[in-house]
């Protein structure tokens, strides 16, 4: 049955095994059966989860059946499928047939045109951020923890569709690179603009270099219909620019500004945080002063204004004054804990080292 759907889906049989295989082992991990896993998408696109259409990254997340997440279904897995059933939404065709198999270059390739991205943690089109959560990064308010691998991806945004174009002629060439154009000018828009405000605050005008600048408004002309490609091009080469040089640049920008005046931003807030944490009306270690410190710890981390390590750092403290008796009665945590980790208050672990503290 498993090599039958396999084949069915052009996906590896060897792949969906070890799928298989590893949904199991989380199952048995977390105490429940296989059947309680629940598999849902996450729409990074800012659109609604039941609109079809351009520009969209959707990875297939694993539930247990408390809505805790527990990991990502691998590409590999889910890319087929999904794109499967795109072609079907957006053709309202039956899927293209080539030699009796689903004809999946051409299904592939209408998703692409479509700017439809089936990622995972896995995936090279996916923001390397570590542990923060890629809803939150997405939308720019957690901070960049691997910058250089982040403005890798980025960058891999433009160069593909850049790359695609170079083997393309007439007018699928020009689309294709205008696309890219588009696509640099979404990851500019999204991940370095509200950044740039935030760490330059009245010289953020200034901050951005201007061929730099130069280059991405000849982009943004592009996505907005007032230049031809042709056109674009030549104007990058007046200003002594090329597409390819916007990427790079944009590269080098965003990895200077992160370990720049981003760095010294979370310092700061790290600071202004632990200020914020001793000014609450709490006793420490209670339930309200557990739940008020995580909620500010959190906040911070969700609006980049702490390194991700000072994140582990002040959680680690908190968790630390915890003591046995301090919080009120078992029940009371129990129920406590429950709920914040619904509402992904506090991970897992940090779950697990609560409890143990009451034994």
């Amino acid at each position: 049955e498993l090599e039958q759907v396999a084949r069915h889906n052009h996906i590896p049989v060897r792949e969906l095994k070890q799928y298989r295989k590893k949904m199991g082992e989380i199952a048995r991990k977390n105490g429940i059966s296989i059947d309680e896993l629940e598999i849902r998408t996450n729409d990074f696109s800012g659109n609604a989860a039941s609109k079809v259409g351009r520009d969209r990254d959707v990875t297939f997340k694993v539930f247990d059946k408390n809505g805790r997440e527990l990991t990502d279904i691998h590409h590999d897995v889910s890319k087929n499928i999904y794109e499967q059933n795109f072609w079907k939404e957006t053709t309202g065709r039956d899927l293209p047939i080539k030699e009796g198999r689903i004809d999946m270059e051409q299904v592939s390739r209408h998703a692409e045109d479509l700017d439809q991205a089936v990622t995972s943690k896995w995936h090279p089109e996916a923001y390397a951020i570590g542990q923060s959560k890629f809803e939150d990064f997405i939308k720019g308010r957690t901070p960049l923890t691997h910058v250089e691998a982040i403005a890798d991806t980025v960058a891999y945004k433009g160069e593909h569709w850049f790359k695609r174009a170079a083997g393309e002629t007439g007018a699928q060439a020009y689309k294709d690179t205008a696309e890219g154009m588009r696509q640099m000018t979404k990851q500019w828009d999204r991940l370095v603009e509200p950044k740039i405000k935030k760490y330059f605050g009245e010289a953020a005008g200034t901050a951005v270099p201007v061929k730099l600048k130069k280059g991405l408004e000849i982009f943004k002309k592009v996505e907005h219909g007032t230049l031809s490609v042709p056109e674009a091009e030549a104007a990058l080469r007046k200003i002594g620019m090329s597409k390819e040089a916007v990427v790079e640049q944009t590269k080098t920008f965003l990895v200077g500004m992160e370990k720049g005046p981003g760095r010294t931003h979370r310092m700061l807030g790290a600071s202004y945080l632990k200020q914020a944490r001793q000014q609450i009306k709490a006793r420490p270690g209670s339930l309200r002063w557990v739940n008020l410190s995580y909620r500010l710890i959190n906040t911070a981390l969700r609006n980049g204004d702490i390194s991700y390590k000072e994140f582990l750092k002040q959680r680690a403290e908190v968790a630390a004054t915890v003591k046995p008796g301090s919080t009120g009665d078992q029940a009371a945590l129990n129920q406590w804990i429950d709920k914040a980790l619904a509402t992904h208050t506090i991970s897992p672990g940090e779950a697990e080292e609560l409890r143990r503290k009451w034994q």
